[in-house]
């Protein structure tokens, strides 16, 4: 009777101890189970979040449109209602190439900093891309049907032999002349010798010249310097330590002689596209920059700088101290277009 009552003790113990096993593996099962709807339903509940709330994205539209300015869109939003909230197109916008059904997305844009001094960077953002050109003069003469006589008036006045005529009426005159006409050689200021050595503006001066061109452009005053051309220019800089022995320019000096204009910094544009080049001109002249542009590669005794003006379409506008040319890559080959310098007028 011992022997069976140890027994029966011995199964009890057994089977607890299994029904314990049990138990732990099933609620092993329950809680892993209960992890997984929890992970299920969060997901969930994140995809329904990101339909029901209606994300916004400010736009600036520019161009040919009525109302230009910055406006807050849905994220869904195509390049229509962009126009719609703009109050439609000018008459003068060239819609042809506009793809009204565009939507947004995320790529990689160029913003430029709210401190003058800074640096435009790039960041990652949602951009609705809208361009509207102003139609070309082919187009407005097609549209406004303009007749015979006006045609060869305006073949007339666009002939090369009046392209000084409108560079001046462009870029304006000075009390000293027209920068536009300004040239480090056969001028007046030819002879100035630059810093302590015995090269002149003519010989060497391209770089100081274009910088000039470029200050004349800013409209910033020059009180110290009266009048203000290259020649008074390098006179000023040459006693303000403005340049090294073998009269390379020092950037500092500049804002001593014109404390409103100032050297910002350098852009490299060796081993760029073209396109890339011209991108990266019309990035900083249009946040406001003056830009010299050098264009004959930087090899050693073949350099040359300019002062760019302007961008038109694909085309880069420039003063050239060198000559009277003003379309920079039909004078200079694009591909030795090797760096720039930046400036800020205030």
């Amino acid at each position: 009777m011992k022997f069976l009552k140890r027994k029966e003790v011995i199964i009890i113990i057994a089977l607890f101890i299994l029904f314990l096993s049990f138990a732990g593996f099933s609620l092993y099962l329950y809680m892993n189970k209960e992890e997984c709807i929890c992970n299920d339903l969060s997901i969930t509940d994140e995809k329904v979040n990101e339909e029901n709330n209606e994300k916004l994205i400010n736009l600036e539209v520019k161009g040919e449109v009525k109302n230009p300015g910055v406006y807050s869109l849905k994220e869904n939003s195509i390049i229509k209602d962009a126009i719609e909230l703009c109050g439609g197109f000018t008459s003068n916008a060239n819609t042809n190439n506009i793809n009204l059904s565009m939507k947004v997305k995320d790529e990689m844009v160029t913003e430029q900093g709210t401190n003058a001094d800074e640096m435009p960077k790039q960041v990652q953002k949602k951009v609705l891309h809208i361009k509207i050109n102003t139609k070309t003069l082919e187009q407005m003469k097609n549209d406004y049907h303009f007749p015979p006589a006006q045609n060869k008036q305006l073949a007339e006045l666009t002939d090369n032999k009046y392209a000084s005529l409108w560079n001046g009426v462009i870029y304006g005159a000075t009390d000293s002349g027209e920068y536009v006409n300004w040239r480090q050689a056969g001028q007046s200021w030819s002879n100035i010798k630059i810093g302590n050595t015995n090269s002149t503006i003519g010989n060497i001066g391209c770089l100081v010249t274009s910088i000039a061109i470029l200050i004349e452009k800013s409209g910033v005053p020059t009180p110290n310097i009266e009048p203000f051309n290259p020649g008074t220019f390098v006179e000023a800089l040459n006693k303000n330590g403005g340049f090294d022995e073998r009269g390379n320019l020092y950037y500092g000096p500049i804002s001593k002689v014109v404390p409103n204009f100032k050297y910002v910094g350098n852009v490299n544009l060796r081993g760029k596209s073209r396109s890339e080049k011209l991108a990266l001109i019309t990035q900083y002249v249009n946040a406001g920059y003056f830009v010299t542009e050098e264009v004959k590669g930087a090899t050693p005794g073949n350099q040359h700088w300019v002062a760019v003006t302007g961008v038109n379409g694909n085309n880069v506008i420039m003063v050239d101290p060198a000559s009277n040319q003003t379309d920079m890559w039909s004078a200079y080959e694009w591909s030795k277009s090797s760096q720039f310098n930046y400036f800020k007028a205030n």
